[in-house]
């Protein structure tokens, strides 16, 4: 009160919502190969009538407001990084939740040729990966018996001299990205190793 006036009294009403939890993250994947399937999942409750915010790699992902869980088919490498979301309720939102999933590249099936398909004992013969793989890549070779060839797992041509007829029969190959985490299909060659006829004797 100044002078004898007395001002009007204003009043306003705050209105202060709840804090909203921060919300829990589950994935079905956190490593997987490209062209498998992964999702996200919320795995907590969330205020009645709150949206999703999703972001991922690429920025925020379209068409998941409404969505606790985000699904990726046939994922690429691109897809690999990390993901977050956040509740929003009016004028309020959560804290982010974040995960991580590595998408990896998996290697294409070999193609196998060589240098002789058809061959008598004594001779020699090379198999050969035609395509081109990133450094590192493992390579793991079986021949006719099925075990896994030694010391070929740094190389994408095996070599035989001398052969003979056991040496003959089908080689695969796996190839295995440098992560160790995705491998090819398999491809195989078949060799054949002919008896080479003993000298003839002449009398």
């Amino acid at each position: 009160e100044a002078n004898g006036c007395t001002s009007t009294v204003t009043s306003t009403v705050v209105s202060v919502s709840p804090a909203i939890p921060t919300p829990t993250l589950i994935s079905s994947s956190s490593q997987l190969c490209s062209g498998n399937s992964f999702s996200i999942t919320v795995n907590s409750s969330i205020p009645a009538g709150a949206t999703y915010s999703w972001s991922g790699p690429g920025g925020i992902i379209p068409n998941s407001s409404n969505s606790p869980t985000i699904t990726f088919s046939n994922a690429a490498t691109s897809l690999s990084g990390t993901y977050s979301v956040k509740i929003v309720s009016g004028n309020c939102s959560s804290s982010a939740a974040a995960t991580t999933v590595l998408v990896y590249g998996t290697p294409a099936a070999p193609s196998l040729t060589s240098t002789a398909t058809t061959l008598c004992s004594g001779d020699s013969f090379s198999i050969m990966a035609t395509n081109s793989y990133a450094s590192g890549t493992i390579y793991t070779w079986t021949g006719p018996s099925g075990a896994v060839i030694a010391n070929s797992s740094q190389s994408t041509t095996l070599s035989f001299s001398n052969v003979s007829t056991t040496d003959g029969g089908v080689y695969s190959l796996v190839v295995t990205s440098p992560s160790g985490s995705c491998s090819s299909n398999s491809s195989s060659i078949t060799i054949v190793v002919n008896p080479t006829p003993s000298k003839p004797t002449i009398s």
